[in-house]
């Protein structure tokens, strides 16, 4: 069977920098200017076999895991209908596990003048909108705060479009409402709408890793989202901040849907940059959550990619990420991971 993909085919991701990719897990490297969005940008993918842009998706069905690549048909008429719309890092919040690309408040912390980045897409959506969306992911920064999303939104209801398409988005958690729009009354207009909510951590975890948020204040805006007349999921980025904790939130928003992704990115981050006499205590954290949560075949892929860690040279790095942005808050997660016996000689 040829490999093919409804985003290579029919699909863009646009990022705040002025590239565009077919998605949002092809390797960094493999970006183009926005300038060939209507030059068919990314025939070179469609070979028929997979390609090393695509490792994301390559490993993901290797492993038996659900791949991005298989929830896009694919159409041959090469129209856009699956829009990955991050075009700007302007966001509330500078989560550990991010970065300036998407974190205009990240980006500040580090002394950009220019923190906030935005690829202007107002003249391109003119002539991408059509008929045939078909799905829009938001994310960014946070897609909430983004004016052009909502441009793009009232745009698709005045031309009638809306009823046909599925929004999808990945929010902090901290936005209920922009200005004077009202967020449910436009998404009614919609086919289906899917809020993912970034939360990796409860308590005073949640504060630290993503700072900026208040858990007690996110925590009041879950419980008004619950009756929102949409889709919610808790969308969890497993990584070697929180993995220590996550029983924890399993068992606080258990009456919530939970959605586990490995982070790959930074890999400094990632669990397969683990510290060989740190390994075992990670496997037991990831194997007590199959008491909590349902997808235990993805729990094992996390436990192999723990076990295997051939990024362990990178551990040095973790440590300086954590104890770099503790001074730089004046926060203690360093003191809050099992990590304190690694000593200062190792890095």
């Amino acid at each position: 069977m040829s490999w093919r993909c409804g985003l290579i085919e029919n699909g863009v991701t646009f990022h705040p920098d002025g590239t565009i990719a077919p998605c949002c897990l092809v390797t960094n490297d493999y970006r183009k200017p926005i300038s060939e969005l209507f030059n068919d940008p990314f025939a070179d993918l469609r070979t028929g076999k997979p390609e090393p842009a695509c490792k994301a998706c390559i490993d993901a069905e290797g492993n038996n895991l659900e791949s991005i690549r298989k929830n896009f048909k694919p159409y041959d008429d090469r129209s856009y209908r699956y829009l990955d719309v991050r075009n700007t890092n302007l966001c509330n919040m500078k989560c550990r596990m991010c970065g300036p690309e998407y974190s205009s408040l990240f980006s500040k912390e580090l002394g950009n003048k220019d923190f906030i980045i935005k690829q202007d897409i107002g003249q391109y959506l003119e002539k991408i909108v059509n008929n045939k969306l078909e799905y829009i992911y938001y994310t960014g920064g946070e897609p909430l705060l983004n004016p052009d999303h909502w441009l793009l939104l009232e745009l698709l209801i005045e031309k009638g479009y809306s009823k046909n398409i599925v929004i999808v988005y990945n929010s902090n958690g901290t936005v209920t409402k922009f200005k004077d729009k009202n967020i449910i009354d436009i998404w009614k207009q919609f086919k289906h709408v899917k809020l993912m909510l970034s939360i990796d951590a409860v308590g005073e975890e949640f504060n630290i890793l993503r700072h900026g948020g208040k858990w007690d204040k996110v925590k009041q805006n879950l419980e008004i989202m619950k009756h929102w007349p949409i889709e919610t999921t808790i969308a969890v980025t497993v990584s070697l901040l929180n993995i220590w904790t996550l029983k924890n939130l399993m068992q606080e928003l258990q009456d919530f849907n939970i959605k586990l992704n490995n982070l790959y990115y930074p890999p400094h981050l990632s669990l397969n940059a683990i510290d060989e006499r740190y390994k075992q205590q990670a496997v037991n954290c990831l194997t007590e959550l199959k008491d909590y949560h349902h997808d235990h075949n993805l729990l094992d892929y996390l436990i192999h990619y723990t076990n295997n860690n051939y990024n362990c040279a990178l551990f040095k790095n973790t440590i300086l990420h954590v104890l770099m942005l503790d001074k730089k808050r004046n926060e203690n997660l360093f003191d809050r991971l099992p990590f304190t016996d690694y000593s200062t000689i190792n890095i």
